[in-house]
């Protein structure tokens, strides 16, 4: 299964992932980049504008807006793995965050640092349900991770089939 270093230095797997890029096709190296690549990274972008954006165009931008840069292959692809296996945007944008590449750009984004916190209350046992309720945080149940399965892959067809139709 191939990972990114990424995901290796946070020591993550994601079980299904070659599966996921089967079924998906995906080719980097006729990638276009969309939309929100052309967007500076010195351009403010609120944490909800972000948070908006579906597949390549999350993963772009998420890379874009903390690390100043395009995602490589094995980066893009990881994340966009996390994101078909239901993995929480706030998840992976704290992951990015995070990250030492991220600590020596320099970059952040309003509202980040307070939403990766919550969110990691929120995945405690028994204490994280009720923060979650307080702080209207999204879950890990299988039911949240699967509506978010379900968003990434719709998002995918609804582009499949604006691209068939222009």
């Amino acid at each position: 299964m191939a990972t990114s270093t990424e995901g290796k230095n946070f020591g993550l797997e994601l079980p299904g992932l070659q599966s996921v890029f089967t079924h998906a096709e995906l080719n980097f190296e006729t990638r276009k980049v969309s939309a929100p690549a052309q967007r500076s990274p010195k351009t403010p972008m609120i944490l909800h504008d972000l948070l908006s954006l579906n597949g390549g165009q999350f993963v772009d931008a998420a890379y874009l807006r903390l690390l100043k840069r395009m995602p490589d292959p094995d980066g893009y692809k990881y994340r966009l793995g996390q994101l078909f296996a239901g993995i929480a945007k706030i998840k992976i944008l704290g992951e990015i965050s995070t990250s030492s590449e991220a600590a020596a750009v320099g970059m952040n984004i309003q509202g980040l640092s307070v939403a990766f916190v919550h969110y990691k209350l929120g995945c405690i046992p028994i204490i994280g349900t009720a923060l979650r309720l307080f702080f209207d945080i999204e879950g890990n149940s299988s039911g949240e991770c699967h509506q978010r399965r379900v968003a990434q892959r719709l998002y995918k067809l609804e582009a499949e089939v604006y691209r068939i139709q222009s």
